[in-house]
């Protein structure tokens, strides 16, 4: 049985909208690559689904406020790369979470939804 978790966001923070342009390391180590910031981004809500004890797949809602001039696949290959996340774990099995956007959506306006899939490495 899965477990379902929604939660609106009361507050707008702004965090940061990054493009990566260059990939010389893996994604534990990416912020040693070059990023491109585009504006910024504030999650409006979010949505959990576990699948089993170390995966579960989410949903987020987010406003973006880019700078003028980014283009929507900037903007989306941004959003993609802002969700992604690995750990700087030298070996197998350390229980860190890995995190990939696999589908953005643009919704209307400033609104996008980004799809992505979270899961132990076990």
């Amino acid at each position: 049985m899965s477990t379902i978790k929604s939660q609106p966001r009361a507050t707008r923070r702004q965090i940061a909208l990054q493009r990566r342009l260059t990939h010389h390391y893996v994604q534990g180590w990416a912020g040693e690559d070059e990023w491109q910031c585009l504006g910024g981004y504030s999650l409006l809500n979010n949505h959990i689904i576990q699948r089993d004890q170390d995966s579960w797949e989410w949903r987020n809602t987010v406003r973006v406020d880019a700078y003028p001039g980014a283009g929507m696949k900037e903007i989306e290959r941004a959003l993609r790369d802002t969700f992604a996340r690995g750990c700087r774990c030298e070996h197998d099995c350390c229980g860190h979470v890995q995190d990939a956007a696999y589908k953005v959506v643009h919704i209307k306006g400033r609104e996008w939804v980004v799809h992505g899939r979270s899961s132990r490495n076990v």
